[in-house]
């Protein structure tokens, strides 16, 4: 138990060598993994009375915390218990939303990953660029899934959250998810929406995939001015039309392409990495009960903030140490950081480079943002009583198939630095036609091309008593039978060859040929196997075999 305390993710295959050690005993890796659940249960609780104490929960987030913002939406129908179930969450607390205010750039990541416990759901949530370049949390949400209804409520309490009156000001970045583009264009019609770029590319990749038209892909990002845009894409469309026709149709250049920018965002961001970075950092909540888990985050953040600043108390630059110069033409203007040639004209002029960066990314912005550090809370006994009604969890969503612990990755994703697979395969669904998963775990509508694809290759390829046809065939025609052998053994000035069946059948009609010559009658002398002739030899026999498969 006191194992599993210190460390709740430990592996089925380290408790089972524990039990052996320890107990002299083998278990099997269910015993192990049902055993985990049963400690985690005893540890933690499960998960259904932490949603009976979820006001509690927020009314000490809200009293540590000043300033914090803790919404929760309830379905207004009785369950089974006589209690209504939990919907959804937001929560933005105090101090990471006076850091936003306090120095962050008016950019903001927007994404939504998977929950992994029992109740599944969605975890939204809205990441901000610190001025080192690093992420700062601004607000996150439990929902029961990604759509533009629980993107729309997220949005509003954000709005009201960071006082958003100047839209044109802000910029959000997504991975265009489901929903997201149009709850934007509704609820901040007046903010910039970018794009990742990287997620474009998967969709690009589709139909034209290819090293070539990746980096022409990538350039045609990357570009920081307009005349580098079309110079670009003039190359694409010389090298491949279908492409160039792609990008053409692609949403407009301003939401993913550096030179259409706005400059006082000061920030060229073209991926979706503060999001992506925020995300794998929590991992290991997202499995976790629902107060189990908000908590895991604030505690994780919490010490962050911590850390970060000590770091950058040891750091002596005027700067971050991630701010480096960016080789690029109108860079300066986009991102606020000097480009090669500007810091060549400053020291032409005897100056230096430091005064002319951008205040975004001063040292002392960073110490101002990460004074907004986050408090401890009471225990569970001393939290603030509620009258708000008792919650009942949501009901559980069964996914069909295995539940997964893993994202599936794309295939053009690299793999983590762990234990190699013997073999490497791409999986296809002849339901939906996309790699990654099979028909029977797959959740998307069925795609009548992708399924007449998959018969006409499956009508193509041979089945597997064809296969099996063909090897014995082969094989028949490249090793002569063992009677063959044995003939040339007995006569080896027979001609005999293992590049076909033609010498094994002269050598065949050679001793036919021979034995009916010199054939005795039977009254005479039984006709010994030929086996019984070649015991006699025995040490020839198999010397010569030895020849035989040496040559």
């Amino acid at each position: 138990m006191e194992r599993i305390r210190s460390n709740t993710r430990m592996p089925t295959r380290e408790i089972r060598q524990t039990v052996h050690e320890e107990y002299q005993t083998q278990i099997s890796k269910w015993v192990a993994s049902n055993a985990r659940k049963l400690a985690l249960k005893m540890i933690q609780g499960s998960a259904e009375p932490q949603y009976k104490k979820i006001w509690e929960y927020c009314a000490e987030i809200k009293k540590t915390h000043e300033g914090s913002t803790m919404e929760i939406m309830f379905t207004p129908f009785r369950g089974p218990g006589g209690n209504p179930k939990f919907m959804r969450l937001y929560c933005c607390l105090g101090p990471l939303k006076k850091g936003f205010k306090d120095g962050c750039r008016p950019i903001i990541g927007l994404d939504g990953c998977h929950l992994k416990g029992i109740y599944r759901g969605q975890l939204l949530t809205a990441i901000a660029a610190d001025p080192n370049n690093g992420w700062w949390p601004i607000a996150w949400a439990v929902v029961e899934r990604e759509a533009t209804e629980q993107w729309t409520w997220f949005l509003k309490y954000l709005s009201e959250d960071l006082e958003i009156e100047n839209q044109c000001h802000y910029t959000f970045i997504s991975d265009q998810q489901k929903g997201l583009d149009r709850t934007l264009s509704e609820v901040l019609p007046g903010c910039e929406h970018r794009y990742c770029v990287q997620h474009m590319y998967r969709n690009f990749k589709k139909k034209h995939p290819g090293l070539a038209l990746k980096d022409r892909m990538w350039n045609i990002a990357c570009c920081t001015t307009v005349e580098m845009y079309d110079k670009a894409m003039e190359e694409l469309q010389t090298f491949d039309k279908d492409a160039y026709e792609w990008v053409k149709k692609a949403p407009h250049p301003r939401h993913w392409c550096k030179a259409f920018f706005p400059t006082h965002v000061k920030s060229d961001m073209i991926v979706n990495n503060l999001c992506e970075s925020f995300n794998a950092h929590i991992k290991y909540a997202r499995d976790q009960p629902i107060i189990t888990m908000l908590e895991l985050i604030r505690e994780y953040l919490m010490d962050r903030i911590q850390r970060r600043r000590a770091a950058m108390e040891k750091y002596k630059g005027s700067t971050g140490p991630l701010i480096n110069e960016i080789i690029q033409t109108r860079i300066m203007e986009v991102s606020g950081v000097p480009c090669c040639h500007a810091i060549a004209a400053i020291f032409m002029r005897e100056e230096n480079p430091y005064n002319y960066l951008d205040r975004s990314y001063s040292r002392g912005l960073f110490f101002k943002i990460y004074e907004n550090v986050l408090q401890p809370i009471s225990g569970e006994n001393h939290w603030p009583s509620s009258t708000m009604p008792v919650l009942d969890p949501p009901i559980p969503v069964t996914q069909p198939g295995r539940p997964k612990k893993a994202r599936r990755r794309d295939v053009s994703e690299r793999r983590d630095h762990g234990r190699r697979l013997r073999r490497r395969i791409v999986i296809h669904c002849r339901k939906c036609g996309e790699v990654g998963h099979n028909t029977a775990t797959c959740k998307k509508p069925p795609n009548e091309e992708a399924q007449q694809g998959s018969n006409k290759s499956s009508e193509a390829q041979p089945s597997n008593q064809q296969r099996q046809q063909s090897v014995e065939k082969e094989r028949t025609k490249k090793e002569p039978s063992m009677r063959a052998m044995l003939i040339w053994v007995k006569n080896p000035h027979s001609q005999l060859t293992t590049g076909g069946g033609d010498g094994v059948e002269k050598a065949e009609a050679e001793a036919e040929a021979k034995e009916e010559k010199d054939k005795v009658p039977e009254e005479w002398e039984k006709e010994q196997p030929l086996e019984e002739e070649l015991s006699h030899d025995r040490p020839i026999f198999f010397y010569k075999l030895f020849l035989f498969y040496a040559v």
